[in-house]
């Protein structure tokens, strides 16, 4: 299956004329869902994370960067670090299951690197 992007319109077709019309990128999907890969004997299945909202506070960000750097920040940091903070809380979820816990604890957070 191709997971190459395709452009679907966010408006209907009928815009006024000299509207502007937003569009986005997405990616094209199957027709049936498609299964979730196996997970090892014992392990934890994650569910489909559907909505990808932002997880940091964006003016907090941007002041941090500002005041340690003396630098702006794009907007698009903020979703860049959110992808960053899904991947880290999915590996800790895993060691706080292999672990036979229910609650995910700072031990299970991988520490930065550096």
């Amino acid at each position: 299956m191709s997971s190459a992007p395709s452009v679907a319109s966010t408006a209907s077709s009928a815009a006024a004329p000299g509207e502007a019309v937003r569009r986005r990128i997405v990616a094209e999907t199957a027709s049936t869902p498609a299964a979730a890969p196996a997970a090892a004997p014992g392990a934890l299945a994650l569910t489909e994370h559907v909505e990808r909202e932002v997880l940091v506070v964006v003016s907090k960000m941007k002041k941090y960067i500002r005041d340690r750097s003396g630098m702006n920040c794009s907007d698009a940091v903020a979703d860049a670090l959110s992808d960053h903070l899904r991947a880290l809380c999915d590996d800790a979820i895993r060691v706080a299951s292999a672990d036979g816990r229910r609650t995910v604890l700072d031990r299970d957070v991988a520490r930065p690197r550096g």
